[in-house]
């Protein structure tokens, strides 16, 4: 301490001076051991200015700056975090827990569960700008930039997240929790997070760049404030990610008006998870998603367009085929031959309305409805194409509508079936006759 005054009158301290705090190394150990905080390798300073006019009276400013933190905890899979150094600046403080600082800054931030194995998170910088502090409970911080964040996260995360320790009972909050009002949290440079999850076999591994990522008016206070979310990056270099709109997270019944997508997802990578829920392998094709969705009090009405190109895949066995076809109403070879145009595309739209917990699609309805469009929508072709040609229009089997797929011997016999002649299995079992494409294998 430097030029400190201290003057006992009339039963009341008063305190005058500064404070200068420097600290090679230290530790600190939480009750039941719950995170040890240690400092070394630069230690910790604090310089401030301190004066009080008895316990009710006081006030602190000054710097704060800290090198070589961490922190461990056997909790949450050992999660251990790093810190190459804080920087606190012209930070005020009273006995009303009113604080104020023009910001902080962290630098060199890492974090690790399971010692990587479920997360392994460095960030170069985060840097905090306009803090204020009322009662110790209100905090307002004006932005948040996050500088090259490089993440790889696992399966083994949402594990950690889900659950807490066994036997470790939950205990309630004491008092109201602090209201946070952010003005924006945004990438001040691109980051990198690669997502691993080796539940399914072969793992799925996704590398995502995100060019963009801002959050903006987020008040945990203020359950009608519109947060404004925009999202911009790639996932495996060639697919795009995008998403923009607003959410309003903490009210009872969620709010939000949001529109996104991805754009070319290869489907083989993600053939483990097609295996493992349906039964079928995903061997080539891609995959674009447009959706747009609000929410208002918790009622959705959202819209998602699917566009699939180029789709190949086989059943895992026979029992899987019959099934997948028994959920579709026919053949789902079928079903996909009715539905690609002449390039090998699928589009069609899914409607989702209702309770935004339990929401309201039909997928096998949407299906049908396409199947049935294009059944009519050949079908009316062909008897066009008969009448020009002076011949009668046959009954159209599901393997003919496929535009641009070539007909067997029996199928142009049919087409040019003279009046009054029978047409023996025309039509049976949804199309049991169209032969297959290369890549779907029954």
């Amino acid at each position: 301490m430097e030029k400190l005054t201290v003057v006992l009158q009339d039963g009341t301290t008063k305190i005058d001076g500064k404070l200068r705090l420097d600290l090679d190394k230290a530790a600190v150990k939480l009750p039941d051991g719950a995170a040890t905080l240690a400092s070394a390798g630069g230690g910790l300073t604090v310089a401030a200015g301190l004066a009080a006019d008895g316990a009710a009276d006081w006030n602190v400013t000054g710097d704060i700056g800290a090198k070589g933190l961490a922190a461990t905890s056997p909790r949450f899979g050992g999660a251990a975090l790093g810190l190459a150094a804080l920087d606190v600046r012209d930070l005020r403080a009273n006995q009303a827990l009113d604080i104020d600082a023009s910001g902080f800054v962290l630098s060199g931030l890492t974090a690790k569960a399971e010692e990587g194995k479920a997360a392994d998170v460095k960030l170069a910088s985060l840097n905090v700008i306009g803090i204020e502090v009322r009662g110790g409970s209100a905090v307002t911080v004006k932005q948040v930039l996050l500088g090259a964040l490089e993440a790889a996260l696992s399966e083994r995360l949402a594990e950690l997240a889900g659950g807490g320790d066994e036997g470790e009972e939950e205990t309630a909050p004491a008092g109201e929790p602090a209201q946070v009002a952010i003005g924006r949290v945004a990438l001040a440079e691109p980051g990198k997070i690669k997502i691993t999850d080796g539940s399914v076999e072969p793992a799925f591994v996704a590398n995502v760049d995100l060019r963009k990522l801002e959050v903006t008016n987020l008040n945990t206070g203020d359950t009608s404030a519109k947060t404004q979310v925009a999202v911009d990056g790639t996932v495996n270099e060639f697919t795009k990610l995008k998403a923009d709109g607003w959410v309003s997270p903490f009210g009872a019944k969620k709010s939000f008006d949001l529109t996104g997508g991805i754009e070319a997802l290869e489907l083989h990578p993600v053939s483990p998870y097609a295996a493992k829920m349906v039964g079928m392998n995903l061997e080539s094709g891609r995959l674009s998603v447009a959706g747009k969705g609000a929410a208002d009090a918790g009622k959705l009405d959202a819209k998602v367009d699917l566009d699939l190109l180029g789709l190949k895949f086989t059943p895992l066995t026979p029992e899987d085929q019959k099934r997948l076809s028994a959920s579709v109403g026919m053949p789902v070879e079928t079903v996909v031959g009715l539905l690609e145009d002449s390039e090998g595309r699928i589009k069609f739209a899914v409607p989702v309305k209702g309770d935004l917990e339990n929401p309201d699609f039909d997928l096998n309805e949407v299906i049908g409805k396409a199947v049935g469009g294009a059944i009519v929508a050949a079908a009316s072709g062909a008897g066009l194409a008969g009448r020009l040609g002076g011949r009668r229009q046959g009954r159209v089997q599901a393997g003919q509508l496929r535009a641009g797929r070539r007909r067997t011997g029996a199928q142009r016999a049919d087409l040019h079936r003279q009046p009054g002649a029978p047409d023996e299995g025309a039509a049976e079992a949804g199309g049991a006759n169209v032969r297959p494409r290369h890549g779907r294998r029954f």
